[in-house]
């Protein structure tokens, strides 16, 4: 007799999708779907702050932002599947970043669909939420 396959739980999903992505700014954990991203934590460095912004339409960035450096992490996928790239900008005249822009496809599939969780609360991240 043949048994029934288990349909897959979506949290088991999301948890074998985190990525933890290190900026000159901090750490950024994400979990990456095909349909979405969904930040877990930005934990800047000592001496950066960081801020973070969600949009339904496909996308968020995580900024960490020092006096005269930042580093960005901004996660698409609106236009297919989840892409994460970094940004690392330093002072004129300084040596070039070791990062200036690297862009990260998520091996997480190819379907696209609308975005289903929205948080924007343009305050900055804490540490562990």
């Amino acid at each position: 007799m043949d048994r029934p396959t288990p349909e897959p739980d979506p949290s088991t999903d999301a948890a074998e999708n985190v990525r933890t992505h290190g900026v000159g700014g901090g750490t950024v954990v994400l979990s990456a779907l095909p349909d979405r991203a969904v930040l877990i934590s930005a934990t800047p460095r000592p001496g950066y702050a960081a801020r973070t912004w969600e949009h339904p339409g496909g996308w968020l960035r995580v900024e960490s932002t020092a006096a005269d450096r930042s580093s960005t992490l901004i996660a698409t996928w609106h236009d297919g599947p989840t892409r994460v790239e970094t940004h690392e900008n330093q002072p004129r005249g300084g040596p070039p970043a070791a990062r200036d822009l690297r862009h990260t496809p998520c091996p997480v599939g190819s379907s696209w669909l609308p975005a289903g969780r929205r948080r924007h609360s343009g305050q900055p991240a804490r540490p562990g939420v």
